[in-house]
């Protein structure tokens, strides 16, 4: 009724310019909202490239081309953050020690000092000087004893250490496969990673060629275990995660650990849950596999891995020539 008397009251060519005016404004609510759907469009197709690579299927990506542009900015930025938090940890905790030790010294000097007195005052007061000797004596006893037990105990602990943390590999595995950023270096091409984990490592590290062990490499962190640097590298096997670690550790132990021979080469196996974990040696290196593959296939990959990794040690004198094939 009012848009009637409204029409009839108001001029016609007012009336047409209201109409254009709500139906541009209609117009432009539409093309904002395609402009958001295609906004949010490119960031999903960018997060997987980045954040869920396994996801990511380039061919079926509209915007191909900016998402590799974007994606490669990104790996870049992130490669240049880790490089400096790695410069930047000396000075940090070089800071860290001297702030410390200041702050000692500033506790240290605060407290009042305590009044020195000796168990020996009141011996000579009760005239008892012949004890003094005696309680002597006893007193560097117990001291031997003390250091005994605490030096087998520390004796003791530091056997207990030089052992391979195992679970703690699959612990970080598990961890990996949960955060949103699980590579430092995003990188398809061995020989590049393997001079990146070298130099930030300080330690030779050699890669599997991936296509002859049927995997895709994915990218590469710098991890530490025991204060030991670790090389750690992803691949993807079919749709399936894949994580090698090396650590340079002659002298760790492998116990509890299932020994298999497969192809006449000895490897030590675990079955953590949902994960299983191959350890082998190569030299004075001790290289570990963590996947969710069942107990045989990821034999038979950890086979693929050894046999076309480059310098590895031969197998051991020990081991017989013949095939023996993993365990289903």
């Amino acid at each position: 009724m009012y848009k009637a008397e409204a029409s009839i009251l108001l001029p016609a060519g007012m009336v047409r310019t209201m109409a254009w005016i709500r139906a541009y404004r209609k117009n432009r609510r539409n093309e904002d909202a395609l402009a958001q759907q295609t906004l949010a469009q490119e960031a999903e197709a960018l997060w997987q490239r980045i954040r869920e690579p396994e996801e990511y299927s380039a061919p079926s990506d509209p915007f191909g081309a900016s998402t590799h542009a974007l994606g490669h900015i990104s790996d870049g930025v992130r490669e240049s953050l880790a490089q400096e938090a790695q410069q930047m940890a000396p000075a940090a905790a070089a800071t860290f020690t001297f702030t410390h030790a200041k702050l000692m010294q500033a506790i240290e000097a605060s407290t009042p000092p305590r009044p020195k007195s000796s168990p020996w005052h009141l011996t000579r007061w009760l005239g008892m000087d012949w004890a003094i000797p005696t309680a002597r004596s006893f007193a560097l006893a117990a001291l031997l004893l003390i250091a005994v037990g605490f030096g087998g105990h520390q004796l003791g602990t530091r056997h207990a250490a030089r052992v391979l943390p195992v679970q703690k590999l699959v612990d970080d595995f598990d961890a990996g496969l949960r955060s949103p950023t699980p590579f430092q270096l995003v990188a398809d091409d061995p020989k590049t990673t393997e001079s990146w984990l070298s130099q930030n490592l300080g330690m030779k590290v050699h890669l599997p060629a991936p296509k002859q062990s049927g995997v895709k490499l994915l990218g590469a962190r710098t991890h530490h275990l025991e204060d030991r640097p670790v090389a750690q590298t992803h691949y993807l096997k079919g749709n399936v995660r894949v994580a090698l670690y090396q650590m340079r550790a002659p002298r760790y132990g492998l116990p509890d650990l299932d020994e298999v021979q497969v192809h006449g080469r000895l490897y030590y196996t675990k079955d953590c849950g949902p994960y299983r974990a191959i350890v082998w040696r190569a030299g004075d290196n001790v290289m570990t596999m963590v996947s969710p593959l069942a107990m045989r296939e990821s034999l038979l990959l950890a086979s693929d891995m050894r046999d076309n990794t480059p310098h590895d040690v031969s197998p051991s004198a020990t081991a017989t020539p013949s095939d023996v094939e993993p365990p289903a």
